[in-house]
Parts: structure tokens; sequence; C-alpha cells
């Protein structure tokens, strides 16, 4: 991977962007496709750091989908909220459904009863034990904690399920996003090697915080990248009426224009001649990838250096 410190911008792409982080319309996805190598991955690291030298900071989560250490839905969520809190975007229920307060136990239960009925205390003279009678309350105590146990009354643990999880973190974001925007970066979805995660982000990430049009986060912003058949399939889940409405596409990043490769060359401090420049972007423009030839740049500036 390139370093963003070689990064060219693409001003049209980052004009896109920035006029979305205004949420004057109802766009909320930024659907961003073109083949292998022409720096999708790339693009979207430039905008996390364009997210963070912003004023004011945007803050802001990227999330690659084939690089994840665990595929379920509320990894994904507790990797995105745990992110966020960096930029002091607090989620305080979706926390507290993460960590719940410890449940009451027997162990923990205190019990009043009063022994006084059933002792036998004569003249207050503990010397002879055997005039304290204990037997009968030890045993209504044995008898009331397995009376509790039979009914079920002592608290157990519940075990909550992911869409109280889901619900709790969507309602965190919603407040957050009232006023204040967030932007999401999902990178490589059709390489996600989970096919329910997949699934997952369509049917329950995309439906309820970016198409949801009337319930949705107000301010929160999707960039999503992947091949021309490898986005998920929008118009096989929303009319093309409310996909109109909610995305913007990038059909295509492209090959640099040539003065944008031009600024590339420089900043490698690369040395190619004019003849060859021409060449270089040439192959670029027929189908070479803007990976492939920022390798053959930075190669020929490496060995110009040594």
């Amino acid at each position: 991977m390139g370093e963003l410190t070689k990064f060219v911008d693409r001003k049209s792409q980052l004009d896109c962007f920035d006029d979305l982080l205004k949420f004057k319309d109802d766009v909320r996805v930024l659907a961003v496709q073109d083949e292998p190598g022409m720096g999708k991955t790339l693009f979207l690291e430039k905008l996390q750091s364009h997210c963070k030298k912003i004023e004011p900071r945007v803050p802001v989560v990227f999330i690659d989908l084939q690089q994840l250490d665990d595929y379920s839905p509320f990894y994904l969520l507790r990797r995105i909220k745990d992110v966020l809190n960096d930029s002091d975007v607090l989620f305080p229920r979706f926390e507290d459904f993460c960590n719940p307060p410890d449940n009451r136990s027997s162990e923990n239960i205190t019990f009043s009863i009063n022994l006084t009925s059933n002792m036998s205390i004569q003249d207050n003279d503990f010397e002879d034990v055997g005039h304290l009678n204990i037997s009968s309350p030890i045993n209504e105590l044995k008898s009331f904690v397995d009376e509790l146990r039979t009914q079920s009354k002592i608290p157990k643990q519940v075990k909550r399920d992911e869409k109280t999880g889901e619900r709790a973190f969507l309602d965190d974001l919603r407040d957050y996003c009232q006023n204040n925007p967030v932007v999401f970066l999902l990178d490589h979805y059709e390489r996600c090697p989970d096919q329910k995660l997949k699934r997952w982000v369509v049917e329950q990430l995309l439906e309820h915080y970016f198409f949801n049009v009337k319930s949705r986060p107000k301010k929160l912003l999707l960039v999503i990248t992947g091949q021309k058949e490898g986005l998920p399939s929008f118009g096989d889940n929303w009319s093309d009426v409310v996909c109109q409405r909610v995305i913007r596409w990038i059909e295509k990043l492209g090959p640099w224009p040539f003065d944008e490769f031009l600024r590339f060359i420089d900043l490698c401090q690369a040395s190619v001649s004019q003849d060859d420049l021409r060449k270089l972007h040439d192959l670029m423009t027929s189908g070479f990838s803007t990976q492939a030839i920022s390798a053959m740049v930075e190669d020929r500036a490496h060995r110009k250096t040594r």
C-alpha cells in the first residue's frame, strides 16, 4: 500500500465526499466501484485522513470486511464502537448491553430473620450453650432459599439477543448523529468470506442505518467500495426511487488525469522522461491498474536513490 503522503488527490471525488458531508439532501451512501488495483482502498484511507484533518474533525471508522478477527455482526458493532470512542462518540446503551451490571445471586441475598422467637436465652447466661436454640431459624433459612430456587425467584442473568444490542447501538448512534456527523468506510464488501455478515450488512446495517429515511441517524454517511459486480445488490432490496434518493455513485475511479499523474511522479522523486511519462499514463488509461503503474514508478525512484 502506498503512503498517504504520495497520494495524489482525486479532486472531483474528494469534492463529492465533502459535498455529502454537508447533509443537504437525503444521500447517505457513496458507492465506489472499479476494477482491482485502481486505488479504492487507498481512496478510503485518504478519506479517513481527510476526516481527521478538516475542522471540525469528523469521527470516522474504517472497516476492511475481508480482514476481521470475528465475522459476527456483534463483533463488528463493538469494533465500530471502540474506534468511535476514541473520537469521544459514546454509546451508553450499547455499553450497558455489552457490560451489564452483575445480577444478584443466592450468595448475594441478605436475609433478615427474627431469631428471637426461636431462641431460648435464660437470664442472659451464655455459658450453657444448650440453652441457645438455633436449629429452627437455620431450618427456616434453608427452606426459604429452597423455595426461591424452586420458584426461580432468584434473578438470573438473562441472555440478551443480538437484536437488543443492535437496537441499543442504533439508538446511541442516532442520538449522537442528530447534530454531529459520523462516517463509516467499508472496504472489500465482495471479498468478505462470511455470507451471513454480508447479508447482515444489507438487511440490518444498510436498511436501518441508511435506507430507512424516517428513522435512520440524521448525519451518518457510508462510503462502500467494490468491483462493479461486487457491491451490495441495492436494486434487489430497495426501489429505484429510494436508491436514487439515498445513493451517490462513483462508477469508476479510473486512472489519474495526466496532471495528477505528474504530481505523483514529483512526489516519488522519480526520473522519468517525457516520452516515458506519456507511455506510462497511456498504459494506465488502457487498463493497467493504478497500483501497478505506481509500483513501476516507485521502483524507478528507488533505483535512482541507490
